[in-house]
């Protein structure tokens, strides 16, 4: 009886493993093959995308399919329809985009065709309901994008912008680098909250940037407007272009001769004329100052350029700390109108003195006497 049981738990066991796996092949392959059977007709998956959209505004749907060598079309409910879109044995995954006019309820199907349905056959539907806003949803335009003018071919060039939601939402951003490249929508992140975005431009030229963001309805703003940054060749990959080194006399074919530096974040250049010459390149606001050397090691620098150093600078250990003013001239300096009335107090009382010492000035004291 023991050994009876123990072969009639183990046959249990197996059909329901058998059972198990048969249902998983089946639903994987189901939706692998992006349709399912019913009365053994292939009926395609519906498509997947919002339920709810605002009119004028691109909204996405997505099949998944591994039936290759097929053809599928998006059929909008509109009397819109994509073209047919040829699946290889390297896609599994079809996205179109489409917006509506006007407000109503649309059904939105997709169809199959291939060798063995040449007439195509269609999904069932997906069902988004499209309605009309008012210009108090739409984000504000981003503002202009902030950075700099000038940059060089291959070099990773930074800017940013913020934009603002009269409702408060979060919003999203793409940027358009004036190359026909757009980038994808980024992370959304609080209104009026600064973004932070970068681009590397191959090919030298004239390019215009502009910002657009949108908020978590989809409704976009209007583009930014644009900034013009002109891109320049940059042979010896040192940050700066070949033109300006021209224009200031460094080897545009040695990238020893320039060293770049952050400062707050921000990128500068360090550049070197000869032994003992120094410049300090700011390429936000553009312009050139000299550069202090204070020993072999140490150099001071004018950020700003208002005649003041702002930071120390060491070669030897690449390293940037505040400058920070504590000889007594510069204490003096600071301190003039009190070290001049103190002078003249002082000049006063020691030509009284030498005057009183020399006779020209002397005290007396004159007695009185009262008789009786």
């Amino acid at each position: 009886m023991k050994k009876y049981n123990k072969i009639y738990e183990i046959k249990i066991k197996n059909i329901s493993i058998i059972i198990f796996l048969s249902l998983s092949i089946l639903i994987t392959s189901s939706f692998l093959c992006g349709f399912i059977t019913v009365n053994g007709s292939y009926i395609p998956s519906a498509p997947k995308g919002p339920i709810i959209g605002y009119t004028s505004i691109d909204y996405e749907f997505t099949i998944n399919t591994m039936s290759f060598d097929s053809e599928w079309m998006f059929i909008w409910g509109d009397g819109e329809y994509s073209e047919w879109m040829h699946i290889t044995d390297t896609s599994y995954k079809i996205t179109k985009s489409h917006n509506w006019k006007s407000e109503g309820n649309y059904e939105i199907k997709v169809k199959f065709r291939n060798n063995n349905f040449p007439k195509g056959i269609s999904s069932n539907p997906t069902s988004i309901t499209i309605i009309d806003y008012n210009l108090d949803k739409i984000p504000n335009a981003p503002k202009i994008p902030f950075g700099i003018s000038h940059a060089c071919t291959n070099s990773l060039v930074e800017f940013s912008t913020y934009s603002t939601d009269k409702n408060n939402d979060k919003l999203h951003y793409r940027f358009d680098f004036g190359d026909g490249t757009i980038s994808n929508w980024t992370d959304s992140i609080s209104s009026s909250q600064t973004i932070i975005f970068s681009h590397i431009w191959k090919n030298e030229g004239i390019y215009e940037i502009r910002a657009q963001s949108k908020n978590h309805l989809g409704l976009l703003s209007e583009w930014s407007k644009k900034l013009k940054i002109n891109i320049e060749i940059d042979s010896d990959f040192d940050g700066l272009s070949d033109n300006f080194e021209e224009q200031i006399n460094s080897n545009s074919n040695n990238p020893l001769d320039v060293i770049n530096i952050k400062i707050n974040n921000k990128n500068y250049y360090i550049i070197s004329l000869s032994n003992k010459n120094y410049i300090f390149y700011n390429p936000i606001l553009e312009f050139t100052n000299n550069i202090k050397i204070i020993d072999n090691k140490n150099l001071l620098i004018d950020e700003n350029n208002n005649g003041k150093w702002d930071y120390i600078y060491n070669q030897a250990e690449s390293t940037i700390i505040n400058y920070k003013v504590t000889d007594i001239l510069s204490f003096f300096k600071m301190h003039w109108a009190f070290f001049l009335i103190l002078f003249i107090i002082i000049s006063i009382l020691c030509i009284v003195l030498i005057l009183i010492k020399t006779g020209f000035i002397y005290i007396y004291e004159e007695e009185i006497i009262k008789e009786k």
